[in-house]
């Protein structure tokens, strides 16, 4: 198996013991077994996890095979939670507050000058350490890992990206890789459905002969889009209707796909408006699939494809705006597409001389019917109408991510009118979950759920290494020291320079505090401190660059820390191999500069699009971590730039929305829930070692949306 598929088995706290190459770096030649397992256990519990090998009996593995075993998990784990080996600018780090600002910046003036491709640079080395301090660490909290097989690992992953395909949200780029090495070799358990559209297209994909498919590979297309992202599944373009470029397929494939054409347009009379939407792109594929040549195997086809070609259609939209004057026949024709009606459910509500009770009831008649995740889009946007005097819009498509802001200038929503329309989504979803089928065991809901949100589609989301989705707020210890980190290696031929940044704002989003590369000391009065700029990182140590901040005096004044990471020189993020950012919590400051045991969080950043990560915010007032991980395309200096997206993205993570908690409760009608955790069968909650958690969106997603 690839790199990249163990890093998806580390991803769920799984690593698998048979079968591994041989290693490079062979270690422990002169241990026996026993000592070789002892080291095993104790090397993994430096890194802050404990071995589970329950399904595995380590002493009967041969130890050759024990040895490869260390060296192949263990390496990549330290490569998920550090390393102790990191070159900074500053060696006395975090004891840097002595060095004035003209000393800081002549240093960091031959530091740039001295960097090379291969070498760091001025690193200060004349500056007398320190003795250091042992550092005082309470209790850690370890994690459990658990060992497998390589036939119960396969196992895992075939199930595994099973529910990838199943889930309600996109497969993220970082797990297509491992999925499609996965599915060369291996198959994955049978796909009932493909909710998610964009899917479609790495279905298509995955399979071997995927230039001859068949009519039951098309079983997941509900609607004729569907089946353009399978045409440019087949010819290898782009899941998303961005690039036109289309050309033949072979004629028994081209017959596969109009069969399915007609079939559909069969079954909904508005299919002409799916075609419509991307009326060039089928304009050209028309001409590819050699539609015309089909009339008397698929006249419906043809005669739409004659309509689109000569643009003789009235859609939908026009017979909508046509009744803007009778409320009745307006919502008789938005009730018949139940997700267009929820996506202009505001805009109907607004319209003059328009019975707001009208519109409330026929939406009623029919939400149940909204795919789940545009009820979530809705639920959200009403809990925050009112919230921010501030819009963002988003702009993304294959290249780039961007993100425009402008002062709400709109009349604010009748909070009574709010509440109504949440309260219909919360009755919609209820009786839309009562028709799942009917749990007879005993089911609790922990209450850590509640800080954890049901997260919007992100599309350039990273493989990361912790339980965290988009906007969601998880509790943090109550330590008085935060430490950011993010640690990288040059790529083979490329130096890369990475820089680490925290801005700091106040309760109403004002910029107090700015600490980067050219600001190292501007955190001061939080008594923070950046380690200092690195423009290279070697490949064999690799570089690290560092944020220490009192909590206890940011909190006086300061309100949310964001965390960003820029790429000043060398590839994007997605090529570089090593390179991951996270957090550590102390009660005292640091004296060492890395301990491996004491990462709290940390993730791989591997955004496609864009040079600049927007990680995570840090709330102050609760205490909490709300991860964000967005890429943003535009050149980042600082938020007092007026660099508007990342100000943009952290409106946006701040936002309100239904939590896993209030969604499970939501299936009151096919679920026993039970109040004490010691009387389930089934226990729902933000723990890996959970019966069933959100940790794996996409498993979740399956059973609960």
């Amino acid at each position: 198996m690839t790199k990249e598929i163990l890093y998806l088995l580390l991803k769920n706290n799984i690593i698998y013991i048979d079968n591994l190459p041989l290693s490079e770096n062979e270690e422990m030649d002169n241990l026996n077994k026993d000592e070789v397992i002892l080291k095993l256990k104790t090397s993994f519990l430096s890194l802050g996890y404990i071995l589970d090998e329950k399904d595995v009996n380590l002493s009967s593995y041969p130890i050759s095979l024990l040895k490869r075993f260390y060296n192949r998990n263990f390496n990549l784990l330290k490569e998920i939670k550090g390393s102790k080996k990191h070159v900074i600018f500053y060696p006395n780090f975090p004891k840097v507050d002595n060095i004035n600002e003209e000393e800081m910046y002549f240093r960091a003036a031959l530091h740039y000058l001295t960097a090379t491709k291969n070498e760091i640079g001025f690193l200060n080395d004349d500056l007398k350490e320190e003795k250091r301090l042992k550092d005082k660490i309470e209790k850690i909290n370890y994690e459990t890992l658990k060992v497998l097989n390589e036939k119960a690992a396969i196992k895992f992953l075939a199930h595994y990206f099973k529910t990838l395909f199943e889930g309600n949200s996109p497969i993220i780029y970082a797990a297509k890789c491992p999925l499609l090495a996965f599915t060369n070799k291996y198959k994955i358990e049978e796909i009932e459905d493909i909710p998610f559209k964009e899917n479609i297209y790495l279905y298509i994909r995955t399979k071997k002969n995927n230039k001859r498919i068949s009519y039951n590979h098309l079983k997941f297309c509900k609607n004729v889009n569907d089946v353009l992202r399978v045409y440019q599944a087949l010819i290898e373009d782009n899941p998303i209707f961005y690039n036109n470029h289309l050309k033949s397929i072979p004629r028994y494939t081209r017959r596969v796909l109009i069969r399915k054409l007609e079939e559909l347009i069969q079954n909904n009379k508005y299919a002409i408006e799916d075609f419509n939407r991307y009326k060039e792109f089928w304009k050209k594929a028309f001409k590819y699939l050699h539609v015309f040549e089909y009339k008397t195997i698929a006249p419906n086809l043809y005669d739409v494809a004659y309509k689109i070609r000569n643009e003789k259609i009235e859609t939908y939209n026009s017979k909508l705006n046509k009744y803007l004057v009778d409320q009745n026949k307006y919502l008789s024709l938005i009730k018949v597409k139940p997700g267009e009606f929820a996506r202009k459910l505001f805009y109907t509500l607004s319209i003059k001389d328009f019975n707001e009770d009208l519109t409330l009831e026929a939406f009623k008649e029919i939400a149940f019917k909204v795919s789940t995740k545009v009820l979530l889009e809705l639920y959200t946007y009403a809990l925050n109408r009112n919230k921010f005097n501030k819009r963002v819009f988003k702009i993304i498509s294959p290249t780039v991510f961007k993100m425009h802001l402008e002062i709400e200038n709109r009349d604010k929503v009748n909070d009574e009118l709010l509440v109504k329309v949440e309260k219909l989504i919360k009755e919609a979803l209820t009786l839309k979950f009562s028709s799942y089928p009917k749990i007879e065991k005993k089911v609790y809901i922990d209450e850590a759920l509640k800080d954890v949100v049901i997260p919007p589609v992100i599309r350039n989301s990273s493989l990361t290494f912790s339980n965290l989705l988009y906007g969601s707020r998880v509790k943090l210890d109550n330590k008085n020291y935060l430490r950011c980190f993010t640690t990288w290696k040059n790529t083979k031929n490329e130096r890369i320079d990475i820089d680490l940044s925290m801005e700091v704002f106040d309760e109403n989003l004002n910029q107090t505090a700015s600490l980067a590369w050219h600001n190292l000391k501007g955190g001061k009065k939080y008594d923070a401190y950046h380690s200092g700029d690195i423009t290279s990182a070697p490949s064999k140590d690799g570089a690290s660059e560092f944020i220490d901040i009192n909590l206890a005096k940011a909190r006086l004044t300061a309100r949310y820390l964001a965390i960003c990471n820029t790429i000043y020189s060398g590839v994007p993020f997605d090529k570089i191999e090593y390179c991951y950012s996270g957090i550590m919590l102390t009660e005292n400051r640091l004296n060492s500069l890395y301990r491996e045991d004491l990462v709290n969080i940390k993730a791989k950043l591997n955004q496609k699009n864009g040079n600049m990560n927007l990680a995570f915010v840090i709330d102050l007032k609760s205490n909490e971590l709300i991860w964000l991980d967005v890429p943003i395309s535009e050149n980042y200096y600082s938020i007092s730039e007026d660099n508007l997206s990342i100000f943009g993205a952290l409106i946006d993570g701040l936002k309100t929305r239904m939590n896993f908690y209030d969604f499970i409760t939501l299936h009151q009608n096919h679920v026993n829930f039970v109040q004490n955790k010691e009387d389930a069968d089934l226990i729902i909650g933000n723990d890996i070692n959970d019966d069933i958690n959100p940790i794996d969106l996409n498993n979740f997603s399956i059973n609960w949306f």
